[in-house]
């Protein structure tokens, strides 16, 4: 298999000990469920003053991988090595051009979903789930299907202007008539992190807002009750920005939560989103380790990254 605009990442340079995930990872496609694809640029996070540095997320969640984490699942008692879980390696960004990274990271998730897999893009900045969307939007628009989709994201990223914070603005408006607003919802949102114009306009669109007021327990039971009402879609995708996780449990990413969600939330949420029958596409955005202390956030990030997979293992 040939996914386009991507440079292979070598596993054996980081040793993965026995039993570990990262140990089965294939360089062939065939027989996997799952493909890993990294998305190495933070032009955009650039774009909108942000802290840059998320470029850096892939190699650095691959390092985590390769230590923590075993193949075996012991909440189901499933061996997530049954997936096949194939690395696509990293895209190529076209330097400063994101319009150009962006077309280069659509064309690699649609040659990952013509074979019929799950991309999980870790990344990067968080504009780059636009393209990858975008990919499956286009097939299904060929295919006449429809789409829903949700971010957990303590930001709405619904801004105009080019940069992280474009992301399903774009999503939106470039999946008209395949994706019903109505069917996007997005969870975790701060409290003071949102321009009211920006809520105003996706209200309007029709989605469903979730709010966090720093009660876990709510916020997880609002989220569940989103993902039930989706369940029923037969193509959904799924958008996780690390920066909805409290600083003290992520400091390594490109915006700071002072009162964000906790990493037992957060994997439960992951394991639910990997359930979910008609996800078809999956990302963990804006890792950026130059401000990560003791890789704790690469190791979240990986944590959460497992969860996910368990959730895919549990499938019907």
């Amino acid at each position: 298999m040939v996914v386009p605009h991507t440079t292979a990442f070598d596993w054996s340079n980081l040793h993965p000990a026995e039993g570990r995930l990262a140990r089965t990872i294939r360089t062939s496609h065939q027989g996997c469920r799952v493909a890993l694809l990294g998305l190495p640029d933070d032009t955009g996070i650039s774009l909108n003053a942000g802290r840059p540095g998320a470029r850096h997320g892939p190699h650095a969640f691959r390092e985590a991988l390769a230590r923590y984490g075993t193949s075996y699942d012991a909440v189901s008692d499933n061996d997530l090595a049954c997936l096949g879980l194939f690395d696509a390696g990293d895209v190529e960004p076209a330097g400063d051009e994101i319009h150009r990274t962006h077309i280069r990271v659509a064309e690699a998730v649609d040659a990952i979903l013509q074979h019929d897999m799950i991309p999980v893009c870790i990344g990067g900045g968080h504009d780059l789930t636009f393209p990858g969307v975008a990919a499956l939007t286009r097939r299904l628009r060929e295919q006449g299907g429809s789409l829903g989709g949700l971010n957990i994201d303590t930001h709405l990223d619904v801004r105009e202007r080019v940069g992280s914070g474009m992301a399903f603005r774009s999503i939106i408006e470039e999946g008209r008539g395949v994706l019903d607003p109505k069917s996007f919802a997005a969870v975790g949102l701060g409290a003071f992190t949102n321009d009211l114009r920006h809520i105003d306009w996706l209200r309007r669109q029709g989605a469903e807002l979730l709010v966090f007021d720093g009660d876990q327990h709510q916020l997880l039971e609002g989220f569940r009750r989103i993902v039930s009402r989706l369940a029923g879609e037969a193509n959904l995708f799924a958008s996780f920005d690390l920066d909805v996780m409290d600083a003290s449990a992520a400091p390594g990413v490109s915006a700071l939560n002072p009162m964000g969600v906790l990493p037992v939330t957060a994997s439960l949420m992951c394991r639910a989103l990997g359930r979910l029958p008609g996800l078809r596409y999956f990302d963990l955005m804006e890792l950026s380790p130059p401000h990560d202390v003791q890789g704790r956030t690469a190791r979240l990030a990986v944590h959460l990254f497992l969860h996910f997979l368990a959730g895919v293992a549990e499938r019907p």
